[in-house]
């Protein structure tokens, strides 16, 4: 379009020169004409307006100088004669007698409110820090001083004197006159600190990781915070926000709790991270266009599915216990431990032989790329400010967008030419080289610091871990997944994952201490109905990932490096609509009930349009335009169902309901490879021999054995089988996202059920309580 339009312009130039240099000249006449009109009026206009205000600033400064020469006089004349001077003189202005004496009796008055709020605060003082002894029972540590810092930091953030400050004992020094300088209560101070705070970003931060039960310094700030009027600090005064607060559903929460980082500290955790987080999605979607060499050499057509399956299912069982792993071992160490395990699963999957060896190198892939994702997660919300988050997140999502795109593209490129080995082992040093500089960059949290002055010994946190309810967790995924996976369905697989999941509800709701997932959480409606919509809809989704650009190879013919850059579009739309989302609409908390419903409708409708393109006769533009609307579409529900669900619950509660989303988002990958890859076998198959039988071709088992193992054997065909193949494979890609477009319909059900109301007040009873690390 640029060069056609470069073309036009230069033959419209070259064609009619005499008529073009005539009208070049009247523009240009006519432009320095109207300029020098313009010139000389706004000169004009300009001297005008400046005379004018130098008036006004003349007699605005004489006027200011008389005031001030007439107040002086009256401070410093007698009340006699001068004053009938000034009277004389001035019959415009007051009495001097009368103003001197109501300027006496003003400085009296506020004298006298300033001895009444300095009591005031003198009674709350004795409220706040009278009991010593309890004090010190709470916090025995010399940590006390804490208190003092931050009563000054309150002091001086609303403009009061240091001198009435709380000593190391809790007692009070200052005396009454130092106090009538400063007369604004405490109260009154932490009302004044708390909306400086929404309009300072950069005053005295503090890090909050550290709220909990067993913290006194929380409680006291609880404690003082929470005083939203001029009442006296007591024991019956609430500790815990409301409803109605700032901490409730539907209010930003705007604490910021930063880490000082230099820039070049800060890019070099952000590269770290970037490179893993693309890492981590690249070994999902890879598999898309090498799995066909890879089933060929193990002869593993029919088990193709387990190739990203082991992968995912790894990685999905862990992420629930990844946020208590990285408390225990603290995230840097952590993270370096499961990016050693990822390189050695990777250096396993480029050396196997066979398939069982190849999917065991995925397994402990999975689990070593399990904690990149949370870990990511806590950084963000530990060195970035609260209303930076949001654009980190969606940077996290980019990242993860890029890798999927890129990763089948480039596993395609790399394994016509070196195989598909170096695709793997080719990222052992890229994995290295980026966990030894996340490990050398990422500063110390809070957890570490928490573990270094903890009491507690390695093990005795590490039987804190529910390790009975992982296991079941993990073997009731497995057994779900590997009952799916199969070309026929497997029946006694699904349901002994079903008693496993009973049995692990079960173990969280009576022997549990400290459990993966509360009941309170669990047995919340919008939880679960958030839940299960969501992993509908990304199990669709997924399903457009893995054979879209199988739809490429069979359907079209092309190479595998060109099919894996189908991806590019839809993963771009996706980053384009999470990032589109939260940059123009997502500015507040509250309810986006309306928003992911039209979501969800867009959702389907591009899943049935996208599946009217899998023809041979459909334009590759309207195909890729599909594939960037259904993109869009997911990105965008994505984060308004995020959203709408932290809304749905109490911020107690959001710790838990963050993790059981990510668990859902990975499951949601493991369940549409699965379930997408058991359709589409099914389908192929009953097609290709429904087929072969309508043509009279016989023998041909071998061959539909092959075709579901690779769709590249299609163009390796002539004749009658060319065509067969060709027409089973688009009927199992339609009939896949016809399917996806019927579980995202149902799944529009489910997300309309959980409603749009908040939690009530007298429900935070019930809420549950994050349990101390």
């Amino acid at each position: 379009m640029v060069l056609l339009l470069v073309a036009g312009l230069i033959s419209w130039r070259c064609l009619k020169p005499t008529s073009y240099r005539r009208r070049k000249g009247e523009f240009l006449a006519w432009y320095h004409d109207k300029r020098k009109r313009s010139f000389v009026h706004n000169l004009r206009r300009g001297v005008d307006a400046t005379l004018t205000n130098w008036k006004e600033t003349r007699e605005r400064n004489a006027s200011i100088r008389s005031k001030e020469a007439l107040a002086k006089r009256v401070q410093t004349s007698s009340l006699t004669g001068d004053a009938q001077h000034l009277e004389q003189g001035h019959q415009s202005t007051p009495k001097p007698v009368n103003a001197v004496q109501r300027w006496r009796k003003q400085r009296e008055q506020k004298l006298e409110e300033a001895r009444e709020r300095r009591m005031k605060a003198e009674r709350q003082k004795v409220d706040i820090f009278a009991d010593r002894e309890q004090m010190r029972q709470i916090n025995p540590h010399p940590s006390t001083l804490v208190a003092r810092a931050e009563w000054e930091r309150i002091r001086w953030e609303a403009g009061l004197s240091p001198a009435h400050l709380p000593d190391s004992h809790g007692s009070w020094k200052g005396d009454a006159d130092e106090s009538l300088k400063s007369p604004i209560s405490e109260c009154e101070t932490t009302l004044m600190i708390r909306r400086n705070r929404d309009s300072d970003e950069s005053s005295w931060r503090k890090h909050w990781w550290s709220m909990g039960e067993d913290n006194p310094e929380a409680e006291v700030e609880t404690g003082r915070i929470m005083v939203t009027n001029n009442d006296p600090v007591s024991e019956s005064s609430q500790l815990l926000p409301t409803a109605d607060s700032t901490t409730a559903p539907g209010h930003d929460d705007e604490e910021d709790v930063p880490v000082p980082l230099s820039t070049a500290r800060g890019f070099l955790i952000c590269l770290s991270m970037s490179l893993l987080i693309f890492l981590l999605t690249s070994n999902v979607s890879l598999m898309t266009t090498i799995q066909s060499s890879i089933a060929i050499e193990f002869d593993a057509a029919t088990s193709m599915s387990w190739f990203t399956s082991a992968y995912l299912i790894a990685a999905t069982s862990l992420i629930p216990v990844a946020g208590r792993l990285s408390i225990i071992f603290t995230p840097r160490y952590y993270l370096f431990v499961s990016i050693s395990m990822a390189s050695i699963g990777l250096l396993i999957t480029s050396q196997a032989r066979s398939f069982a060896v190849f999917i065991l190198g995925r397994v402990v892939s999975g689990f070593g790329g399990a904690a990149i994702a949370p870990v990511a997660l806590i950084l963000v919300t530990d060195l970035t400010s609260t209303k930076r988050r949001g654009l980190l997140f969606g940077s996290v999502n980019m990242c993860y967008t890029i890798g999927i795109s890129c990763g089948a593209a480039i596993a395609g490129a790399l394994e016509p030419a070196l195989g598909w080995r170096v695709v793997f082992w080719l990222q052992i040093p890229i994995t290295m080289f980026a966990g030894l500089l996340a490990l050398f960059t990422l500063p110390k949290s809070a957890h570490e610091e928490d573990n270094s002055s903890a009491g507690d010994s390695f093990l005795q946190k590490l039987s804190r871990l529910d390790i009975l309810g992982i296991f079941t967790l993990i073997s009731s995924v497995v057994l779900l997944l590997y009952g799916l996976a199969a070309s026929k369905v497997l029946v006694l697989p699904i349901i002994l994952s079903v008693v496993n999941f009973l049995l692990f509800l079960v173990i969280e709701a009576r022997w549990a201490q400290d459990p993966i997932m509360p009941m309170s959480v669990m047995s919340s409606r919008g939880n679960l109905l958030s839940g299960v919509a969501t992993i509908g809809v990304m199990a669709s989704r997924w399903s457009v990932l893995f054979y879209t650009p199988v739809s490429g190879i069979a359907i079209r013919g092309w190479s595998p490096a060109i099919s894996g850059l189908l991806l590019v579009p839809t993963n771009i739309g996706f980053g384009t609509g999470s990032l589109l989302v939260g940059w123009l609409h997502i500015k507040r908390s509250g309810s986006y009930y309306t928003s992911v419903l039209v979501c969800f409708v867009l959702f389907t409708a591009s899943e049935v349009f996208l599946s009217q393109t899998v023809t041979l006769t459909a334009s590759i533009y309207v195909f890729i335009t599909a594939l960037f609307f259904n993109g869009f579409a997911s990105g965008a529900l994505l984060n308004y169902s995020l959203a709408h669900l932290l809304h749905l619950t109490h911020p107690t509660t959001h710790a838990f309901v963050l993790s059981l989303n990510a668990m859902v988002r990975g499951l949601s990958g493991s369940l549409g490879s699965s379930i997408a890859g058991g359709i589409f076998l099914r389908t192929l198959s009953s097609t290709l021999t429904e087929g072969f039988e309508q043509e009279h071709l016989k023998d041909k088992a071998d061959l539909i054995r092959r075709l579901l193992g690779s769709p590249m054997i299609v163009y390796q065909l002539d004749g009658l089988d060319h065509e067969i193949a060709i027409v089973g494979y688009m009927i199992a890609i339609r009939t896949l996202f016809l399917v996806g477009a019927a579980t995202s319909g149902a799944m529009f059900l489910f997300q309309a059920g959980t409603g749009w109301t908040s939690p009530k007040p007298e429900e935070e009873e019930n809420e549950v309580q994050v349990p101390p690390s």
